[in-house]
């Protein structure tokens, strides 16, 4: 049953997300139960069962004028040669891909924000050197996070969708990464705010060099965990709102905003955030305050969830 149960799943997932498509499914699952209950009373193997429930009720075409949603299935035949199902094998690997581009871009991310200690250590053309090779790896780490990521460009694109299985899946992983991703956050924030401390104790060139490490660090442990946790986001969003489809993904706890101009926005909120926020402190050196930078980036984004997004 549970096998009719996926099947059927799959013929409504590109289907709108109506009253009248919700009524039809669950009269067609109640159908295909009883016709299978039937089936399995008559002393008919399972695997047989299944065969012929699916082969009688698993073509919406025939059975589109008695559900009463002829005009939804003409609709989703159209949608559903342009979007492919993306098997479970290969949502492992794009949560692989994006968490490995995670860390090498968090990487590349700390060598420019410490590029600039060995000349604060060495005084010498060591120092500059070591400080353009530190800027050279920090751009080989942009480009080969990319790398990572670029073979899954189509999952933007509307070509895509997850089953039901697959949205399952990804829930559970974000849930058993959620401890991990949370302390991270955590202590990069605590890095971030502390890191003038050792320059009040240390008045040489250890204050200082111990400032660019520990926003480094800050800053690569919240890049990182951002980076982590946001694609399970973008695979549960592959499925568009309004379908069948899109059902899998609630309870996911996911920000939607309906204004696409707010989601545009949204979508770099804290890579502009984090950006403002280095900019000043290394403009003004007031690591002991601009740290509330931060803290107004997140109240500001609670308000704008609040006005113009809607939670899952």
């Amino acid at each position: 049953m549970e096998t009719i149960k996926k099947y059927m799943e799959s013929l409504f997932i590109n289907m709108p997300n109506t009253p009248e498509v919700c009524k039809a499914k669950e009269h067609l699952m109640e159908m295909a139960e009883d016709k299978y209950q039937s089936l399995k009373e008559e002393g008919i193997s399972d695997n047989e069962a299944v065969a012929r429930v699916i082969s009688e009720f698993g073509n919406l075409d025939e059975l589109k004028e008695e559900l009463g949603i002829a005009e939804e299935v003409i609709k989703n035949e159209t949608v559903a040669s342009k979007r492919e199902i993306i098997p479970l094998s290969d949502v492992k690997e794009i949560i692989s891909d994006f968490s490995m581009a995670a860390l090498i871009r968090s990487l590349g991310i700390l060598m420019f924000i410490c590029c600039v200690t060995p000349t604060m250590i060495v005084n010498s053309r060591l120092g500059g050197t070591l400080m353009f090779v530190m800027i050279g790896l920090g751009i080989v780490a942009m480009v080969v996070q990319a790398s990572f990521t670029s073979r899954w460009k189509h999952l933007s694109l509307g070509k895509c969708a997850i089953d039901m299985d697959t949205a399952e899946y990804v829930k559970e992983e974000r849930r058993r990464k959620a401890v991990k991703n949370t302390a991270c956050k955590c202590m990069g924030i605590f890095l971030l705010v502390t890191c003038f401390v050792p320059s009040m104790y240390f008045r040489s060139r250890v204050g200082g060099v111990s400032i660019f490490f520990m926003v480094g660090l800050g800053v690569f442990l919240l890049v990182y965990a951002a980076g982590a946790s946001n694609i399970y986001t973008r695979i549960l969003g592959i499925n568009p709102q309004n379908t069948m489809g899109g059902t899998y993904s609630k309870g996911s706890g996911r920000v939607i905003y309906d204004n696409p101009n707010v989601a545009a926005v949204m979508s770099v909120y804290w890579t502009l955030a984090v950006c403002v926020y280095l900019s000043i402190s290394f403009l003004t050196f007031a690591w002991h305050i601009t740290w509330i930078i931060l803290v107004i980036a997140s109240l500001v984004q609670k308000v704008i969830q609040e006005v113009y997004g809607r939670r899952e």
